[in-house]
């Protein structure tokens, strides 16, 4: 009986024995891989670390965070690799440091994970949702970030104005706000601002940023929720800090538009969604008087509330055949500010008058959509009226001062002598023949004395200085300007056209819209449009050749000679 009881006390112990062994073995094994975190209760906003160690050389594998990921994101891994010998035992070790944040709230596990065979043991974390933030009431956290937009109902194309603004009463590293893509739109940062704001008894600082977002289709917009990761320092707010001592999450909430289609009751040419549109324009000079052929600056402004200058169309303006426009490249300015965009839009022309006259300068319209008052509007620059002062000479202007056969108009400036029949006035006319034939007579004489006495040598003669012409004929003018027009200095041809109108007329005024009235062949016509587009804009223009209105320069250059030919011929008026 006692030998029975010896074997069942020995039996017991070994049983407590191996049991112990198995339990020592089991500790000994899951101390080659652990896993740690910081804390376990935290708030959807709030990060925690997890330490994974494992025992061994430097050459085994990484874990594997797949599982971890299904309900945290991973905000950063890092890992160390340690070494220490004590008393001659080694041991080498790797320490994985992995900040993660939760994605949603609720008790949620960090999963085992496994290396070299081994696993450790899961963590269970309990999760908050973050307080929420209200500014109006004063009761907000430490830190916070919100978002917002200026409407929830736009058109395509129409401006949104999206705000994101972080606000902290702690000193937290300079976050920076990660740019916003979003399909079929167009996004500009238009505002960033740093400022104070005293709410319930702390003061706080705010980073603010405000984009413009114009989407391009109809539809639903969602801007999806935008991230902030910042550390939580020992220094002033957005000036760094000295060590690091705990990250914080901080998640705008998405937001959501209805983004609605171009109305089908818009009759514009371009689809222009804006808070207001205006056109004012300035002159050089008074346009109730211009000057024949002078050039004159017209500046038109567009201001626009809400849109970018690539949304704004150019301007075309159809003014009267009698008036060239030669426009100059198109200047625009934005001004960006938390209200958005506002553009300036000029658009400059040198406007040419080429005959005189009075004329009216149409209106310029711009139809767009009030987005504010949901309707369509138009901006309309009024009609002007313009007169232009200056003569224009025809093909007979030459013959214009020379006597005529017509009849005497009766008007109240008449002479009564003009009247009187022929027979009465005779006797004068006997008169004042006679004392024109003995003006001429002793004008001969006086001639003849002064040739007999100072007439010079045969072989001197061509030694005798030729009094110089102030200017050329139209001939020589015109041949002149042949030569010129080989040079290609567009300057130097103008001033050889001026100088052939001085030749051909006795008055002005001297322009090329003067001789562009006298043409009748389109092709030289051309050349001297070419010719002045490229005096008064902007724009390189290529003339090939001159020669078509070198053409009708010879033609008016000869109907005028024909002209003077003609009169020359002609009787005097009958005494």
């Amino acid at each position: 009986m006692m030998l029975k009881n010896v074997r069942i006390k020995h039996s017991w112990f070994c049983f407590l024995l191996l049991c112990s062994t198995t339990l020592f073995a089991i500790h000994s094994q899951a101390q080659n891989v652990s896993a740690s975190v910081d804390r376990k209760n935290v708030t959807t906003e709030e990060t925690l670390t997890l330490k994974i160690r494992q025992q061994g050389p430097h050459d085994t594998p990484r874990p594997d965070l797949t599982n971890l990921e299904k309900n945290f994101e991973i905000v950063s891994n890092t890992g160390t690799k340690q070494y220490r010998n004590i008393n001659g035992r080694e041991e080498s070790w790797i320490e994985w440091n992995i900040v993660i944040i939760p994605k949603k709230a609720g008790t949620l596990l960090i999963p085992s994970f496994e290396s070299r065979g081994e696993f450790t043991t899961p963590i269970e974390i309990n999760v908050e949702n973050a307080s929420q933030t209200n500014l109006s009431s004063g009761q907000v956290n430490d830190i916070f970030v919100e978002s917002e937009v200026d409407s929830g109902s736009v058109y395509v194309q129409q401006q949104i104005l999206y705000t994101i603004r972080l606000g902290t009463s702690l000193p937290i590293s300079n976050p920076g706000m990660q740019d916003i893509s979003l399909e079929n739109t167009k996004v500009e940062l238009v505002s960033e601002q740093r400022y104070q704001r005293r709410i319930g008894n702390k003061e706080f600082a705010f980073l603010e940023w405000v984009y413009a977002i114009y989407p391009q289709q109809s539809g639903t917009l969602v801007i999806p929720r935008q991230v902030f990761d910042v550390s939580i320092g020992s220094r002033s707010p957005f000036f760094g800090h000295s060590r690091r001592s705990n990250l914080r999450r901080l998640v705008a909430d998405p937001q959501s538009i209805e983004v609605k289609p171009r109305p089908a009751s818009y009759t514009g040419n371009t689809w222009l969604p804006a808070k207001q549109i205006t056109l004012t324009d300035s002159w050089g000079t008074d346009i109730s008087s211009v000057k024949l052929g002078e050039p004159i600056t017209r500046s038109i402004i567009v201001s626009v509330d809400g849109l970018s200058s690539s949304q704004l169309p150019e301007l075309s303006i159809q003014y009267p055949d009698a008036i060239n426009q030669y426009p100059e490249p198109i200047k625009d300015d934005e001004d960006k500010s938390e209200n958005g965009i506002l553009t300036t839009l000029s658009q400059s022309q040198a406007i040419v008058a080429t005959q005189p006259g009075t004329f009216t300068l149409p209106e310029v319209k711009v139809t767009w959509w009030n987005t504010e008052d949901d309707q369509q509007e138009t901006a309309i620059l009024p009609s002007k009226t313009m007169t232009v002062i200056g003569d224009v000479v025809n093909d007979n202007a030459t013959n214009n001062d020379l006597p005529q056969n017509n009849p005497v108009a009766l008007d109240s400036n008449t002479n009564a002598e003009q009247l009187l029949p022929e027979t009465q006035t005779s006797s004068n006319n006997i008169w004042l023949i006679a004392s024109n034939v003995i003006t001429a007579l002793i004008a001969l004489f006086f001639a003849l004395l002064w040739f007999t006495r100072y007439k010079p040598s045969h072989a001197n003669t061509a030694n005798v200085a030729q009094p110089e012409k102030q200017t050329p004929s139209a001939k020589q003018a015109l041949a002149q300007f042949v030569m010129i027009t080989k040079t290609g200095n567009i300057e130097s041809i103008r001033n050889g056209l001026i100088t052939w109108t001085k030749a051909k007329w006795s008055h002005g005024p001297y322009n090329l819209a003067r001789i562009r009235h006298l043409l009748i062949d389109d092709d030289a016509k051309r050349v001297l449009d070419d010719l002045d587009k490229s005096l008064f804009s902007d724009a390189e223009i290529k003339i090939n050749s001159f020669e078509p209105l070198i053409q009708e320069l010879e033609r008016l250059s000869k109907q005028e000679q024909q002209s003077k030919n003609q009169v020359t011929l002609e009787p005097l008026n009958n005494i």
